[in-house]
């Protein structure tokens, strides 16, 4: 049988068994404040030259050129995008790798590398000088509070409902990256990124360009409007579905069938019915990629 959404392990439906509960009663091996905790690790360091870290960044490069994070094939000199008059404004900013280490307190055999390519939103440059916020028209996003989601505990408490859980795979890069008409949304990937096309003949001593830019075409997580597009994103989703927004609690929208969904970026918290869960979870699950398998 597939996997399962998650069971929040404070709220489940009367006459529920535990089976779906994760529950342990053993103590935790460190104290609370050592554990659940990613260890950032310098990626000039000698432990990000490791394999085990070696291939989770190359894991990571490998999903943005499946994905087409950005479009190598539009390459253009740094300079050649700031002169081209049709362009009202030209934003260009760095994309950098975030390498972490889960389960540093443990041996060494449990580490996990994980590696985030993200964009360096403090420090974009644009054509005109401008700020960034001046340019786009809306930068903010508003996802749920906790207050929000405790309501929603309070009503699967009231109702007997069931709360389940799941993330979103890559969040961000789910949607796609869209600005105003004239603005090019440029990206300058690390060296050790560059397809070999951006070198003569292959050889990698030789580079084609100085300072080689290209479009945006997803939302890259540390972009600031990356957000806001993701936000935009998943409601359209979730209106499309029957959804309604809650006036004046950002991130809860409630179904017609009595159903609660709480949204807080990447993560959603779905509480219905557990028949409803399931088909609520499948629905959303062919327009959303998840991290888990779902239903």
């Amino acid at each position: 049988r597939p996997a399962v959404p998650r069971v929040m392990a404070a709220v489940k439906a009367p006459g529920q068994d535990e089976g779906g509960i994760m529950q342990s009663d053993a103590p935790p091996m460190k104290p609370l404040w050592c554990c659940l905790i990613t260890r950032t690790v310098q990626t000039r360091s000698e432990e990000a030259k490791s394999p085990k870290a070696q291939a989770a960044i190359d894991a990571e490069l490998k999903g943005h050129q499946k994905r087409g994070t950005w479009d190598v094939s539009k390459v253009r000199e740094l300079r050649d995008w700031m002169n081209d008059p049709t362009y009202d404004e030209v934003c260009v900013g760095r994309v950098f790798v975030i390498l972490g280490c889960k389960n540093s307190e443990m041996p060494e055999e449990e580490w996990r590398y994980r590696a985030r390519a993200v964009f360096q939103g403090n420090n974009i440059q644009t054509r005109t000088g401008r700020s960034v916020y001046e340019i786009f028209d809306d930068v903010s996003n508003t996802p749920a509070s906790l207050v929000g989601a405790r309501g929603a505990f309070a009503v699967a408490l009231l109702k007997g409902l069931c709360a389940t859980y799941r993330d979103a795979f890559q969040a961000f890069l789910q949607a796609l990256f869209e600005s105003a008409p004239g603005i090019a949304n440029l990206v300058q990937i690390p060296r050790d990124w560059w397809p070999d096309e951006w070198f003569h003949d292959g050889d990698r001593t030789r580079p084609r360009y100085h300072q080689p830019a290209c479009p945006l075409k997803y939302a890259l997580p540390g972009h600031p409007k990356s957000g806001n597009i993701w936000e935009t994103h998943t409601e359209g989703v979730l209106i499309s579905l029957r959804w309604k927004r809650v006036e004046m609690w950002c991130g809860i929208f409630v179904h017609p069938d009595g159903s609660i969904m709480v949204l807080y970026v990447d993560d959603f918290m779905l509480v219905a019915t557990w028949k409803r869960a399931w088909e609520h979870w499948n629905e959303l699950g062919r327009h959303i990629e998840f991290s888990d398998p779902g239903a």
